[in-house]
């Protein structure tokens, strides 16, 4: 019961840290980001199949877990379009994914920081926690529905539904026509939605099971939409 009290009391100090990094980030840089973006501050976190993973299925291969360092970046809270309650963009190829994160200015995650962001401060299996249970974010893809729908399906650093909804495309490359997708085997959820998880795909494949979100340089420039006719460009302010 000791045992059980302060990990609680851990993890309302680790949730008092990472909202007081955003705050802190937000008043920064209020006026150089898009909205529903979180901020995940640089430093080394777990990467790959953590000793607490049984997985059970031979066909799945996982990298066994290793430290990496990521630099600071700005992921979307939700799946594109980044917007609570919306259903998200699927149906996507690889291609289709990155000209949408760059029509924003923002540009595809790599594998690396979809997982930093799934796992939050505490290198969690999924991005609740250390234990599959559907009642967080659902069946994985066989269970799909709005950004944000489920509540708890949330990392600590305020990232949603990466543990749940649809598979993701990312930036790190298979290969020349190949890309790493996060998340999702159908049928088998409590393997799939491990932040860990990922599988290589062709770049122009895309069925209806395949979305993705966007990520940007914590010190990119400011970025605004581009007058109509013309390429988006950065465009950077004064202090």
């Amino acid at each position: 019961k000791i045992l059980l009290l302060q990990k609680m009391d851990l993890m309302i100090q680790l949730s008092d840290a990472v909202e007081r990094l955003h705050r802190r980030y937000k008043l920064i840089h209020r006026d150089r980001n898009p909205d529903n973006m979180m901020y995940i501050p640089a430093g080394p976190f777990v990467s790959g199949r953590l000793a607490q993973e049984a997985v059970r299925n031979p066909d799945i291969v996982d990298e066994p877990a290793e430290i990496k360092e990521l630099d600071a970046y700005l992921i979307d809270a939700f799946e594109f379009p980044n917007l609570r309650n919306a259903p998200p963009k699927h149906g996507v190829t690889w291609n289709d994914a990155k000209q949408e994160c760059e029509n924003v200015g923002k540009r595809l995650c790599s594998a690396d920081e979809l997982e930093k962001a799934c796992r939050g401060p505490e290198n969690y299996v999924y991005g609740y926690g250390d234990t599959w249970d559907p009642m967080f974010c659902g069946e994985g893809i066989d269970d799909i529905h709005p950004s944000g729908h489920m509540p708890e399906c949330r990392s600590s650093w305020g990232v949603y539904d990466i543990s749940g909804n649809f598979h993701e495309w990312t930036a790190t490359e298979r290969g020349d026509t190949r890309r790493l997708v996060m998340g999702g085997i159908p049928q088998t959820p409590e393997l799939g939605s491990r932040c860990s998880f990922t599988v290589d795909h062709s770049k122009a494949f895309g069925d209806d099971t395949f979305s993705f979100r966007c990520c940007r340089d914590a010190d990119a420039p400011a970025w605004e939409p581009p007058a109509e006719g013309k390429d988006a460009l950065p465009v950077k302010k004064g202090k």
